[in-house]
C-alpha cells in the first residue's frame, strides 16, 4: 500500500515541465501528446513503475529524457540528459519508448520533427 501511495504521488508530478526545443526555424504549433497534457499524466501514471531495487534502496530523484517527435509522429532519438540510477533511468527510457505516436509539431502546414524535454520524478512519499 505504502508503494502504491507513493506511485502516485509518482503520477502527479511525473510530467510537470515537458518543454519543447524547436528544430530549424520557429514551430508555429509544438507536438502534443495525443489528447494533450492530461492525457500524457494518465500515460504516466498507468505504465511508470518504480523500480523494486530502487524503491527497496530509498533512490529518489528527477530523470530529464531528451527525445524527438519526428514529423509522422514517432518517438525516436531517446537520451538520459541528466541521470539518477541505472534503475530510474532505465524506467524513463522504457516509459517513453513505449509511447503512443504524437500529433507532430506544424509549421505552416508542413509536420517537422522538434525536441522535446520532460523530466521524470521518482519520489518516494513518506507517511
Amino acid at each position: 500500500m505504502k508503494k502504491q501511495l507513493s506511485l502516485i504521488f509518482l503520477f502527479l508530478f511525473a510530467f510537470s515541465g515537458l518543454h519543447c526545443s524547436l528544430i530549424g526555424p520557429q514551430t508555429e504549433i509544438p507536438p502534443q501528446f495525443p489528447g494533450g497534457e492530461t492525457q500524457l499524466g494518465e500515460y504516466i501514471g498507468l505504465n511508470l513503475r518504480y523500480p523494486d531495487a530502487a524503491y527497496q534502496a530509498g533512490t529518489e530523484g528527477t530523470v530529464i529524457i531528451e527525445f524527438y517527435v519526428e514529423n509522422n509522429g514517432n518517438i525516436g532519438n531517446i537520451t538520459i540528459k541528466q541521470g539518477v540510477s541505472p534503475e530510474l533511468d532505465e524506467e524513463a527510457i522504457k516509459l517513453i519508448q513505449n509511447m503512443p505516436t504524437w500529433i507532430p509539431g506544424m509549421r505552416g502546414r508542413t509536420k517537422v520533427r522538434s525536441r522535446m524535454t520532460l523530466p521524470v520524478n521518482f519520489t518516494i512519499k513518506r507517511v
